[in-house]
């Protein structure tokens, strides 16, 4: 049922699945369609005006992975369906977030295949079979610009409002980095 007009006045910020969670997907794969008239009406009206809805999955890639390249919009329809999503919550007052990793980049994408490790390992925290992941040095400077490049990108390709670089800094021991030739002591995470 709707939420009292004291929780509706509050700032609402959603996450969102395009295609991931089947009862609540943003994108009929089927069809090829964005259903986002008919989710964010049903938001506004549960939960008050929807401020900024932040989308998780819209960087996944059944070729190419979940993480890393942060540009296989074909998935969803192809980039110009995807701005026009992003366009139709601006226009109706609701920003638009995209997620991002700060360490997590897939090996099946094009900057993962470029990665290379000197024993040929990639311990990653979030690894799966179908996509084993390198985790990344966030103090190299070669990631650091490729990152902060990619990020520009996809707000300028996609108009969203924000991208939110998750899990930099969180010191957790599968991300710390042993190289000593990067900028930094050794071990190093944040």
């Amino acid at each position: 049922k709707p939420r009292e007009e004291w929780f509706r006045s509050v700032w609402n910020f959603r996450t969102s699945w395009l295609k991931y969670f089947a009862g609540d997907k943003w994108y009929d794969a089927e069809t090829e369609t964005y259903l986002t008239e008919e989710r964010l009406t049903r938001d506004n009206e549960l939960f008050g005006p929807v401020d900024m809805n932040h989308f998780f999955d819209w960087r996944y890639s059944d070729e190419f992975g979940r993480w890393g390249d942060y540009n296989h919009y074909d998935e969803f329809g192809g980039l110009e369906k995807f701005r026009d999503m992003v366009a139709y919550h601006q226009e109706h007052g609701t920003r638009v977030g995209l997620y991002m990793d700060v360490f997590l980049c897939s090996k099946l994408s094009r900057i993962g295949q470029a990665v290379q490790r000197q024993d040929g390992s990639f311990p990653g925290g979030y690894s799966t079979p179908e996509d084993p992941l390198w985790n990344m040095c966030q103090w190299h400077p070669g990631w650091q610009e490729y990152l902060s490049t990619r990020a520009a990108d996809v707000a300028r390709e996609t108009g969203a409002d924000g991208i939110y670089l998750d899990e930099g800094g969180t010191d957790l021991d599968q991300y710390w980095c042993w190289r000593d030739d990067h900028p930094h002591e050794v071990p190093a995470c944040s």
